[in-house]
């Protein structure tokens, strides 16, 4: 959809050859993001956005903090690798206040003006939410953003990777992203 607006949209996976959890490789996964975005502003890019999914989401979020060059973050599935709590049969309770920790570090550290974070029902470690923390994180900020949370009708890991969540909410996702004035401070309902 961003493309149709007329975007340039570039993909930077992760290496493959260096997998590793959010402890071991998030540091060089952050580094390389903010690489990729000093290389696309010096190329002359006006605007830049980033966007992640899973441990991706976690990222794109962590290098907006070290970053004073991205514009926007779309956050999806936001996660620092939660499987180890999402499993009931793998899950380890120590795991949760890491992620908490995480989710409140990346919010607070972002410097982008415009940020979206979704985290679908059943998306979340075993017997708990991230919603107050994500909501409360997001409103104390004077930027714009948009919260996806458990009453979106997508649940699951995957809620935004679909057509069904393109197809309600993609129009509002781009026009919040696109538009030259920036939306006001506070939370954009899709």
């Amino acid at each position: 959809m961003f493309a149709d607006k007329g975007w340039e949209v570039v993909l930077v996976q992760r290496n493959e050859r260096c997998e590793g959890n959010c402890s071991q490789k998030g540091a060089s996964y952050v580094t390389n993001m903010v690489e990729e975005v000093d290389k696309a502003k010096k190329a002359g890019y006006r605007r830049i956005l980033v966007a992640g999914q899973s441990f991706g989401a976690g990222t794109v979020l962590d290098a907006a903090g070290k970053s004073t060059d991205i514009d926007g973050v779309m956050a999806f599935a936001l996660s620092h690798g939660r499987n180890s709590c999402r499993d009931p049969k793998t899950f380890k309770p120590d795991m949760v206040p890491f992620h908490e920790r995480m989710i409140k570090t990346g919010i607070k550290e972002a410097r982008a003006p415009r940020i979206l974070v979704s985290m679908g029902l059943g998306d979340h470690c075993v017997g708990m939410t991230f919603t107050p923390i994500v909501g409360q994180g997001l409103a104390e900020k004077n930027i714009a953003y948009i919260h996806f949370d458990e009453s979106m009708r997508q649940g699951g890991h995957g809620a935004a990777v679909g057509r069904e969540f393109a197809a309600m909410y993609g129009a509002c996702v781009v026009a919040f992203f696109t538009r030259d004035e920036p939306p006001p401070p506070g939370r954009t309902v899709c």
